[in-house]
């Protein structure tokens, strides 16, 4: 996430928060530009071609300055949703929760 905020292009797996803040290439909506490439998971592991797939798009796409600041200016158009202040935000009452608790059963 933070890497994005800096308009880093992606290599991750569809999990955690990645489905909020990452367009893999390929799997583009219309008017959404890829800002990073897809690590599939099978039987919960990542495949290992999937991973040399991704870098080697990856590698694609540095080559083609036009595709490598497209996928940049992508990740920057998504770092309103990878936002630190606002994860911090959302999670401090969840925090304060289990404190309270802890406070409680003591």
């Amino acid at each position: 996430m933070k890497a994005q905020m800096n308009g880093a292009i992606v290599i991750a797996t569809s999990d955690g928060a990645i489905p909020e803040s990452v367009i893999f290439q390929g799997k583009e909506k219309q008017s959404q530009k890829a800002n990073g490439f897809e690590v599939p998971y099978v039987n919960g592991q990542p495949r290992v071609d999937g991973l040399l797939k991704a870098l080697k798009q990856l590698q694609q796409a540095l080559k083609d300055p036009a595709e490598q600041v497209a996928m940049i200016r992508a990740a920057f158009a998504a770092a309103a949703q990878v936002d630190v202040t606002r994860t911090v935000q959302e999670t401090l009452p969840f925090y304060q929760s289990i404190l309270t608790q802890a406070v409680a059963t003591k």
